[in-house]
């Protein structure tokens, strides 16, 4: 029983692989079956529980990335609205001194004609 706990040990090493081997046909079996089991136990769950992870993982980052697209859009639409502000307040300052122009041009005339 000490020689089976201490192949396993020795078997799962790398460092103390191939020191010890099964001579027997029941021990290669059990030692085959062993590996076997080893890999179903072992690896398998893991794997599935990395692409589980990595699902959720990528989930987060694309809700993330939505979430900071929405923000930067609202900036983008404030800013814009700003910007539009700022135009049209351009354009009423503009339409003014095209009409005091008119106005000054107007009186012009007038006080020269009198």
């Amino acid at each position: 029983m000490v020689e089976i706990l201490l192949y396993m040990c020795n078997s799962s090493l790398p460092r103390y692989l191939g020191d010890m081997s099964p001579s027997s046909v029941a021990g290669k079996i059990i030692g085959g079956l062993c590996a076997s089991l080893g890999v179903i136990l072992l690896a398998i769950p893991a794997g599935i529980f990395i692409s589980e992870f990595m699902k959720l993982h990528e989930e987060r980052q694309l809700e993330k990335a939505v979430s900071d697209e929405v923000s930067l859009a609202s900036k983008l639409e404030h800013h814009l609205n700003e910007a539009l502000g700022t135009i049209q307040k351009l354009e009423k300052a503009a339409s003014f001194d095209k009409l005091e122009e008119r106005s000054s041009k107007i009186y012009q005339r007038n006080s020269m004609t009198s």
